[in-house]
């Protein structure tokens, strides 16, 4: 992400009602794939191909409606970004949005 953003974020549905996100946000790190599969293994998750070579500075992954964070001190910052206009949402209204976002991409 080098486009002046403060921050971005991809979402793929897995499952039914389960859901991975890779986002950036100003870092100067990020996981390479090798990483990534390792976190999504350790999630018993499958990395989606199209998740692959995109240099992420975190990954979301959303399991039974527990959001869990990697790495985990990113956690202010994707709050900052993301809780108010994606996540604070009830989980109709996230659903709505996530099919409506999904089908867009």
């Amino acid at each position: 992400m080098e486009d002046g953003s403060l921050a971005d974020i991809q979402i793929a549905r897995v499952g039914e009602s389960d859901w991975l996100a890779l986002f950036w946000l100003r870092s100067a790190w990020h996981y390479t794939d090798t990483q990534l599969m390792r976190l999504c293994k350790k999630e018993k998750l499958e990395l989606p191909p199209s998740f692959r070579k995109m240099k992420p500075h975190g990954l979301a992954v959303c399991r039974n409606g527990k959001l869990t964070l990697y790495p985990a001190p990113h956690w202010a910052a994707f709050e900052d970004a993301f809780m108010d206009n994606i996540l604070l949402r009830t989980d109709e209204e996230f659903d709505s949005w996530l099919k409506d976002y999904l089908d867009e991409g």
